[in-house]
């Protein structure tokens, strides 16, 4: 499901908000993606708790499913605030437009490592 964040804008700049009652659990980590080379897979893992994918700047196309072989739905996150919600057990696999892409993640519980099924951060 896609959604969106506030954005306030002035001649100061853009200003994204999460708060938590934008969010139905409370986040344990949060994480940046950035500075990836356009065209390059992100994700390509089972997501392993719920999370939030929110467009700090530039574009990215998200991709989740049962596997990597199922997508179900595919999200274009394309204005800053623009978000996507992951629930766990989904397939996610994303890519940004180019090095100027950035997303935020926040994330339902803390990195524990890749599991041996293949569940990752």
């Amino acid at each position: 499901m896609t959604g969106r964040v506030p954005v306030h804008v002035d001649g100061r700049g853009r200003l994204l908000v999460v708060e938590h009652q934008t969010l139905d659990y409370a986040p344990s980590r949060v994480f940046v993606v950035t500075d990836a080379p356009a065209g390059v897979s992100r994700g390509d893992h089972v997501v392993p708790c719920r999370q939030t994918m929110v467009l700090i700047s530039g574009g990215v196309d998200v991709t989740v499913g049962e596997s990597a072989d199922r997508p179900t739905r595919h999200e274009r996150l394309a204005s800053p605030g623009d978000t996507v919600q992951l629930q766990p057990g989904e397939y996610v696999s994303y890519r940004l437009d180019d090095p100027s892409s950035t997303v935020l993640v926040l994330a339902e519980t803390e990195y524990r490592g890749a599991r041996p099924d293949g569940v990752a951060p």
